[in-house]
């Protein structure tokens, strides 16, 4: 597994008074780039952040009579589209369908991209955007005929793709439009893993998307409009039985005319659920609500566990985690029935973090032009990288825009920089000039596992696994908290 270093820059408190979020105009062309063809309208973009600095950006663009073709460009941190990569700067993975197609990057660089339709497929790329030929058959595994990777009424979708920590695969898709839905899990060679349930399926489930749990199971979600269920399942395929009733667990809501519209799940791994509203005038509203890890409601959440956007209409779609910080994108109606991209920012307890912006939140006024937020990523320097839509008249177009939050600017040096080596093995090293004042290494489910001052701590005794690494030093109330991953 390669190893790769964190250098994080270290934030002290601000002397100034707080300043506002503004376009980056180092990035792109006045803080935008813009792909340089059309979209139909009805595209979902997603972006990874590599470790080199570099971008991937994911979506479908419009190809003469097909509405919806598959490309992926990379981009330099500059937002300048890096030509080294694929063709002048893209792949086409060969696939065709809007509905969220989804992109993970596995530890060898090398990439994952899920979607399509009748039949769903699994691509793999090398780094350099060229089929990675040594995987399932010249680099795509096809699922059976009359597969799809999403169902139709699912624009905003859970996730449908999980990597395990020996590189296998796990797939859910469904059979038919609508239709059966289904679990597959393959190899890291692309080749079917028939340990794995029955001939290496799982049919008949429920869940809208798939996870995996603290305790590295795979927990699904789906939700009707008064309830929503989890189910759980042991990693070979076999039903969980310990988990709620055979695998199962269903709990009501305090909800009419409840509709999932996305599914996320954060670093602790409790899920995050937005829904649509529609006890509201004007109807398709959001809310979202939280969910601890065993799938009950988070009461320690906004209010109840419980968090309303109802000031800002239409749709958001996306939600990270960075810092103890959920950051929210979407699109809202300010005036003249534009839609307006915008950033909304909250503590992890679920209240609106005010300092983001002097008011929490930051929408994009464009005129005359629409733009929705579609994807948010949080860059190690506290730039804000959102991805996503605009419309100006019959011109539409898939953008990547990057914020700078002042605040954060203001507070940033580079003098006395951390390096971490991440994944780690049987010790932490942590090398930073500034005074440790405690280390805490902490389990996704939220315990403390490790608390030490130590910079070189024994870790043999974790299990495989992700946590989390909180940092407090002695100089002005400094805090670094990121990922670790045990292998």
């Amino acid at each position: 597994m390669r190893k790769t270093y964190l250098l994080i820059a270290l934030l002290v408190p601000t002397i100034f008074n707080a300043q506002g979020v503004s376009i980056d105009q180092n990035f792109g062309t006045n803080g935008i780039t813009e792909m340089p063809f059309d979209s139909s309208g009805n595209d979902l973009s997603s972006c990874v952040l590599l470790s080199s600095g570099k971008i991937l950006f994911l979506s479908t663009k419009i190809n003469g009579s097909n509405q919806n073709e598959v490309f992926l460009c990379r981009l330099d941190s500059n937002g300048a589209i890096d030509n080294t990569f694929g063709n002048n700067g893209f792949a086409y993975p060969n696939l065709q369908y809007y509905h969220g197609n989804f992109i993970k990057v596995q530890t060898d660089d090398k990439i994952l991209i899920y979607g399509g339709s009748n039949p769903a497929k699994l691509i793999r790329l090398n780094s350099d955007g060229s089929y990675d030929m040594s995987f399932a058959t010249n680099g795509i595994f096809e699922l059976p005929t009359n597969s799809y990777h999403s169902e139709d009424d699912s624009l905003f979708s859970g996730n449908n793709l999980l990597i395990q920590n020996n590189g296998s695969i796990i797939l859910r898709y469904v059979q038919g439009l609508n239709g059966v839905i289904t679990l597959k899990k393959i190899d890291s060679n692309g080749i079917a893993d028939n340990s794995f349930g029955t001939n290496s399926t799982i049919t008949n489930i429920s869940s809208k998307g798939i996870f995996i749990s603290n305790d590295s199971k795979i927990i699904g979600f789906s939700s009707t409009t008064t309830n929503y269920t989890i189910e759980k399942f042991n990693l070979n395929g076999t039903i969980d039985s310990t988990f709620g009733t055979n695998g199962t667990m269903t709990i009501n809501l305090p909800y009419t005319d409840f509709e999932t519209k996305f599914i996320k799940q954060d670093d602790l791994g409790r899920l995050l659920v937005h829904k649509f509203n529609f006890n509201t005038t004007p109807a398709l509203l959001f809310d979202a609500f939280r969910l601890n890890s065993n799938g009950t409601i988070d009461t320690t959440f906004g209010t109840n566990g419980y968090i309303s956007f109802s000031d800002f209409q239409i749709f958001i779609v996306s939600n990270v985690l960075v810092d103890n910080n959920y950051y929210f994108g979407g699109a809202t109606i300010e005036s003249n029935d534009i839609y307006n991209l915008f950033i909304i920012k909250y503590h992890e307890n679920g209240t609106l973090n005010t300092n983001f912006n002097n008011l929490g939140y930051k929408i994009e006024n464009t005129n005359n032009t629409k733009q929705a937020c579609e994807s948010i990523n949080i860059q190690t320097d506290g730039k804000i990288l959102v991805s996503g839509e605009s419309e100006n008249g019959s011109t539409k177009k898939l953008f990547l825009m990057r914020y700078v939050d002042q605040n954060l600017s203001m507070n940033t040096f580079n003098t006395n920089s951390l390096k971490i080596i991440n994944p780690i093995n049987e010790t932490i090293t942590i090398d930073s000039e500034d005074e440790i004042e405690k280390i805490s290494i902490i389990g996704t489910d939220g315990k403390l596992i490790i608390e030490t001052k130590r910079k070189l701590i024994n870790t043999s005794k974790l299990s495989k696994g992700i946590y989390i690494l909180n940092l407090k030093f002695k100089n002005e109330n400094k805090v670094y908290t990121n990922k670790i991953i045990k292998k």
